[in-house]
């Protein structure tokens, strides 16, 4: 956002600002040991900043740092090159290609360029809504989800990025179970005459196998 006016201390780590629109913003700016600071955030309330200041530090307290200037800057597209390079598990070349081709189709276009630091559920959420409109199947959604789900479980247990997934699972998209196809009634013959034996109960066998009712169908 953009200011008017420098900030104004009003409390520790909390600053005023005068915004060019003519509302107000309260910044919160903590530093860590490290003299790094952690992001800034402003808020339309002093409750607000007061509540992520607080956050901020009992994080420091608890030994975090804040991220690196090139933490900072990172993206999400930048992001999967380095864990692809770094970090992806041996899959077959079939495999590796595919997984390429759904981030270079669908994230990339949507997450590429943002702040790997910034994906919040919403991104997750609104970018699983999108493909969901463009009648991507609901097994390639599923892909995309939980390769997803893979990526920045990484960002959080081995390069230590974030401090929680975006991913959520009541994002996860539902894959309907492809309905049984009953067998014709030509089909469905040929494979009782097929079977070994006498079968007394052969006609009522190839109505079920067709789909038919025994009840209400010739068969009966």
């Amino acid at each position: 956002m953009a200011y008017s006016s420098k900030p104004t201390r009003v409390e520790d780590n909390i600053y005023r600002v005068a915004n060019r629109d003519g509302s107000i913003s309260y910044l919160v700016r903590v530093i860590d040991r490290t003299g790094r600071w952690f992001p800034q955030k402003s808020f339309k309330t002093k409750r607000e900043a007061r509540s992520y200041r607080l956050q901020l530090m009992c994080e420091r307290d608890a030994g975090s740092l804040a991220p690196s200037p090139e933490k900072k800057l990172l993206t999400v597209g930048e992001f999967w090159n380095m864990w692809a390079k770094e970090r992806r598990a041996k899959v077959s070349n079939g495999w590796r290609m595919s997984q390429d081709q759904m981030f270079r189709d669908h994230v990339l276009p949507y997450l590429g360029k943002l702040k790997l630091l910034n994906i919040a559920p919403k991104h997750i959420g609104d970018l699983m809504f999108i493909l969901n409109n463009k009648g991507l199947a609901d097994q390639t959604q599923r892909h995309v989800f939980n390769m997803l789900a893979v990526v920045f479980k990484e960002a959080i247990e081995h390069y230590e990025f974030l401090e929680a997934s975006p991913v959520k699972k009541r994002y996860q998209p539902k894959v309907g179970k492809k309905p049984q196809e009953a067998l014709t009634p030509d089909e469905a013959i040929t494979l009782v005459r097929a079977a070994p034996g006498s079968l007394p109960w052969s006609r009522h066998l190839a109505c079920s196998l067709c789909g038919f009712e025994s009840r209400s169908n010739p068969c009966s």
